[in-house]
Protein backbone atom coordinates (compact mmCIF):
# COMPACT_ATOMS: atom_id res chain seq x y z
CA UNK A 1 0.00 0.00 0.00
CA UNK A 2 2.82 2.21 0.80
CA UNK A 3 4.04 2.16 -2.80
CA UNK A 4 0.85 2.92 -4.06
CA UNK A 5 0.29 6.16 -1.90
CA UNK A 6 3.86 7.03 -3.23
CA UNK A 7 3.05 6.48 -7.16
CA UNK A 8 0.03 8.65 -6.40
CA UNK A 9 1.94 11.13 -4.82
CA UNK A 10 4.72 11.61 -7.52
CA UNK A 11 1.38 11.63 -10.11
CA UNK A 12 0.23 14.63 -8.25
CA UNK A 13 3.03 16.32 -7.70
CA UNK A 14 4.17 16.09 -11.36
CA UNK A 15 0.65 16.86 -13.08
CA UNK A 16 -0.90 20.49 -13.80
CA UNK A 17 -4.57 20.36 -15.56
CA UNK A 18 -5.47 23.30 -17.31
CA UNK A 19 -8.55 24.42 -19.19
CA UNK A 20 -9.24 26.31 -22.57
CA UNK A 21 -11.52 28.44 -22.62
CA UNK A 22 -13.28 28.68 -25.85
CA UNK A 23 -16.82 28.49 -27.79
CA UNK A 24 -15.44 25.38 -29.49
CA UNK A 25 -13.72 22.27 -28.91
CA UNK A 26 -10.19 22.77 -29.08
CA UNK A 27 -7.85 19.47 -30.91
CA UNK A 28 -5.65 18.02 -28.62
CA UNK A 29 -2.43 18.37 -31.69
CA UNK A 30 -3.59 21.73 -31.88
CA UNK A 31 -3.26 22.24 -27.83
CA UNK A 32 0.10 20.05 -27.62
CA UNK A 33 2.01 22.51 -30.20
CA UNK A 34 0.68 25.19 -28.99
CA UNK A 35 1.95 24.45 -25.57
CA UNK A 36 5.24 22.92 -26.48
CA UNK A 37 6.04 25.94 -28.38
CA UNK A 38 5.00 28.37 -25.52
CA UNK A 39 6.50 26.44 -22.50
CA UNK A 40 9.24 24.68 -24.00
CA UNK A 41 9.56 22.18 -21.44
CA UNK A 42 12.73 20.85 -21.10
CA UNK A 43 12.53 17.02 -19.52
CA UNK A 44 9.25 16.71 -21.65
CA UNK A 45 5.44 17.07 -20.83
CA UNK A 46 2.47 14.57 -21.88
CA UNK A 47 -0.68 15.77 -22.65
CA UNK A 48 -3.87 14.00 -21.99
CA UNK A 49 -7.35 15.39 -23.26
CA UNK A 50 -9.78 14.39 -20.14
CA UNK A 51 -13.19 15.72 -21.31
CA UNK A 52 -13.67 18.82 -23.46
CA UNK A 53 -10.54 21.17 -23.69
CA UNK A 54 -9.53 20.24 -20.42
CA UNK A 55 -6.12 18.61 -20.60
CA UNK A 56 -3.43 16.80 -17.94
CA UNK A 57 -0.11 17.96 -17.93
CA UNK A 58 2.32 15.27 -16.82
CA UNK A 59 6.31 17.02 -16.39
CA UNK A 60 8.60 14.32 -16.11
CA UNK A 61 10.48 16.61 -13.90
CA UNK A 62 9.43 18.70 -10.93
CA UNK A 63 11.47 21.78 -12.63
CA UNK A 64 9.63 22.30 -15.62
CA UNK A 65 5.88 22.22 -13.73
CA UNK A 66 7.38 24.47 -10.93
CA UNK A 67 8.01 26.98 -13.64
CA UNK A 68 5.06 26.46 -15.56
CA UNK A 69 2.99 27.06 -12.46
CA UNK A 70 4.57 29.78 -11.45
CA UNK A 71 3.89 31.51 -14.63
CA UNK A 72 7.75 31.29 -16.39
CA UNK A 73 8.27 30.41 -19.99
Amino acid sequence: MEEDEKIVRALNELTLVGKIVANRVINKNAVRNTILRSWNPKFGVTISDLNENIFLFKFKLEIDMRRIWNGGR
